[in-house]
């Protein structure tokens, strides 16, 4: 049980499946051309999340805006309490090894 307690107080990654969530959301999000760079960790009760979105170059900020909030609404859902920080990319300037979803 002290065990138990302990861990639940150290920062850690989230489990594989919950990192899968996240990536289920994001892939499925229309708008959101690819992905990278997801960190997640756990300190104590809440849950911190991370994410790039890759967009079009020529989506106004407005609609870019729109989208990421709509994908942080979403995964708030699956993970109430969180601390999402979504950061918007236009697909131009990211490399390409990292373009798309993830590993590929």
């Amino acid at each position: 049980m002290g065990y138990e307690a302990v861990q639940s107080l150290l920062d850690r990654a989230l489990p594989d499946e919950e990192r899968q969530d996240i990536i289920t959301i994001v892939t499925a999000w229309p708008g959101i051309r690819g992905a990278h760079d997801l960190r997640t960790r756990q300190s104590g009760p809440t849950r911190f999340i991370q994410i790039h979105l890759e967009m079009e170059d020529n989506l106004p900020l407005v609609q870019a805006h729109v989208i990421a909030d709509q994908v942080e609404q979403a995964i708030l859902r699956r993970f109430p309490g969180s601390d999402v920080i979504i950061h918007q990319d236009p697909s131009s300037v990211v490399p390409a090894a990292q373009q798309g979803f993830f590993e590929r």
